[in-house]
């Protein structure tokens, strides 16, 4: 792991986040950025409505929080439900990780 907080430009840390295989994280800037880089990105969502905020791009896909939609906390999100659709986003797109 490499700790780069607080020490890239948004033009540095897109070409970070284009290096990786997967993201994985919550509805963020950086969530986006990833998408925008073209790197297969997994939006985590709970209090927030995936359907208006949802990553945007070639590789992206969504993990729901288990409640009602936006407003479900991420608490309510159980990790195999997230490890299910990373891998779904990744076999859908055919992306080898090792």
């Amino acid at each position: 792991a490499v700790d780069l907080v607080g020490r890239l430009t948004i033009p540095e840390a897109a070409a970070c986040l284009r290096r990786c295989a997967l993201f994985v994280g919550n509805d963020s800037g950086l969530m986006h950025l990833a998408a925008a880089a073209g790197t297969p990105t997994l939006g985590l969502f709970g209090p927030t409505p995936a359907e208006e905020y949802a990553p945007s791009g070639p590789v992206t896909a969504v993990a729901l929080a288990e409640g009602p939609a936006g407003r479900a906390p991420m608490t309510a999100l159980p990790v195999g439900t997230a490890v299910r659709a990373a891998e779904a986003l990744m076999k859908e797109k055919e992306v080898v990780l090792f």
